[in-house]
């Protein structure tokens, strides 16, 4: 499954939405950091944590990567 969406001058954006590496948690921490800015580590564990900057890495959110690594390696 992919969501996609057409742009003006037929630019053509997808988001790969079955992508076994992303997990519903990972995603959902994904959607909240870019909603809100803020990521609530306390709430995902260490492999959580991993899945999540994996997805970050797929979807080329590099300030959410920078932060999991960071709480990772405190």
């Amino acid at each position: 499954e992919v969501l996609s969406n057409r742009k003006k001058g037929g630019r053509h954006h997808a988001i790969p939405l079955n992508d076994e590496r992303v997990t519903a948690t990972a995603f959902t921490a994904l959607l909240e950091y870019l909603y809100t800015g803020v990521v609530r580590y306390q709430s995902l564990s260490q492999k959580e944590l991993i899945e999540t900057f994996i997805a970050a890495d797929l979807f080329k959110v590099d300030r959410l990567k920078f932060l999991c690594k960071q709480h990772f390696t405190e």
